[in-house]
């Protein structure tokens, strides 16, 4: 995987290998950042650069499709910001679906955590210890600062990189030694540098992390522990431990840090435990994860977390009515548990109880509105049950309440199209290749809308105007 053979062994360019893969498909739709020269970039710059990051992101690498995830990722991270030295710029948080333990920030406010990171964190407070510190490197704006102590050096650097990963896509040999050599002739320049970043990183991060509510010891528990499964075999060295390179100084330090701040935060939730059984049942097979269940423990079979990811296999495997049964029980238990009534409502409705499924969402939506799991899921009912127009009505309150994810402008564009409004059925599947990075399947999709039947002026107006924007790479309002 090219994103590995980057970060292997260099911290130091992190920032460069990470750009250099997600600009991989095409480096003409980077944003126009002004002349080489200004190597240090403004916050407008970094924010420009970071939306064209999250596109090409999502584009290349295999992320997790799911509502519940993303959103517990997304809050989890927006927690951590509230207690972070003031963002300059938004932030979007991505899973990546790789079991390699890893985390990196990008270029812009993003953050992908792999999904084997999250498998690998023994609680919360784990994992968000690895989120604050890549935080850190963004807050810090160590990416700005690289550029600004060694103009020349780093813009020729990220520049190599861009085109050898470029030419990687259709030689591949030619590219990795292009980049290869790109990296390391910046590695020694930017080493001491990066070293700096990374205890700075530490030290921001654990404050990050007390501020937020979390254990601050927990960083370096995770990174003391991971140290400890280190096989003498490079192999089986943890990515993490690549791109963020522990040693036993590192972990001394992150512990005096952590014994600055008081000691009263949480380490673990429900709410995690629940995300991290529901990545396991969306990645493993559902046959393993029953199996797995049947040769459990009387006690590990008692743990909520356990029984949910059971009932999620169960359903996954035809079988909702015994899915339904567990989950009955679970909300019984746990009335409060927002992921367990979304389940309890799915498994319903595929029990063949659609009325009450409905029911069951319309008042989790009624007690937390504007959740995008609960709309979503909701949304996805009705248009099942034949009532378009109240999912579309739903949806266009979300969208236009807050920022959401690229699927849920999918499903709006599906309820468009169904509730008889074609031409905002194509201006959101516009919007929807738009925010994945597909520029061309916007622009179709625009074309199409003002192909409709019927357009007035006013939303022809609106819909031309977009597609300049789309066409000139411009934010989209």
């Amino acid at each position: 995987m090219a994103l590995r053979n980057l970060f292997v062994g260099c911290a130091a360019v992190i920032l460069l290998a990470s750009a250099g893969f997600v600009f991989a498909a095409s480096t003409t739709d980077l944003p126009d950042l002004g002349e080489p020269a200004n190597a240090e970039l403004s916050p407008a710059q970094e924010a420009r650069l970071g939306r064209a990051v999250e596109q090409n992101i999502r584009a290349q690498l295999p992320l997790v499709d799911d509502t519940q995830l993303n959103s517990y990722i997304q809050a989890l991270g927006e927690r951590l910001l509230a207690a972070a030295p003031e963002p300059h710029i938004p932030f979007t948080f991505l899973i990546a679906r790789d079991s390699s333990i890893n985390a990196f920030a990008a270029t812009g406010g993003v953050i992908v955590v792999y999904s084997g990171l999250i498998e690998a964190a023994q609680n919360e407070a784990e994992l968000a210890a690895v989120m604050a510190h890549e935080i850190a490197h963004i807050t810090q704006r160590h990416i700005a600062r690289a550029l600004e102590e060694n103009q020349r050096l780093s813009l020729a650097t990220m520049l190599a990189v861009l085109s050898g990963i470029a030419l990687s896509a259709n030689a591949p040999q030619i590219g990795s030694a292009v980049t290869a050599g790109a990296v390391a002739g910046s590695l020694q320049n930017q080493l001491n540098f990066s070293r700096a970043f990374e205890r700075e990183a530490d030290s921001i991060g654990i404050g990050i992390l007390a501020r937020a509510g979390y254990r601050p010891t927990a960083m370096a528990e995770f990174f003391a522990r991971l140290a400890r499964t280190e096989s003498p075999s490079d192999a089986n060295v943890p990515e993490l431990l690549r791109t963020h390179p522990v040693t036993g100084d590192r972990i001394a330090e992150a512990e005096a840090r952590a014994a600055q701040q008081p000691d009263t935060g949480r380490t673990d939730t429900l709410t995690f435990e629940l995300a991290k059984a529901r990545l396991q049942a969306l990645l493993a097979s559902p046959g393993k994860i029953i199996d797995a269940y049947a040769k459990g423990t009387a006690a590990e079979r008692s743990r909520p977390a356990v029984r949910y990811r059971y009932a999620l296999a169960l359903r996954r495997a035809g079988q909702a009515q015994q899915s339904l049964d567990i989950l009955r029980a679970l909300v019984a238990q746990h009335p409060n548990s927002i992921a367990m009534r979304l389940a309890l409502a799915v498994s319903t409705s595929q029990a063949g109880q659609a009325d009450t499924a409905l029911e069951q969402l319309r008042r989790l939506n009624a007690l937390y509105p504007q959740q995008e799991p609960i709309v979503v899921e909701l949304a996805r009912l009705e248009i099942r049950d034949g009532r378009p127009a109240a999912a579309l009505k739903r949806l266009r309150e979300l969208v236009q309440a807050r920022s959401v994810q690229p699927q849920t402008l999918r499903l709006e564009a599906q309820a468009a199209a169904q509730a008889g409004q074609p031409a905002f059925s194509h201006e959101t599947l516009a919007r929807y290749h738009f925010r994945l990075g597909d520029r061309t399947a916007a622009l179709e999709q625009i074309d199409l809308a003002l192909k409709t039947h019927g357009l007035n002026t006013v939303d022809e107006a609106r819909l031309r105007s977009l597609r300049r924007q789309m066409q000139e790479r411009q934010p989209l309002q």
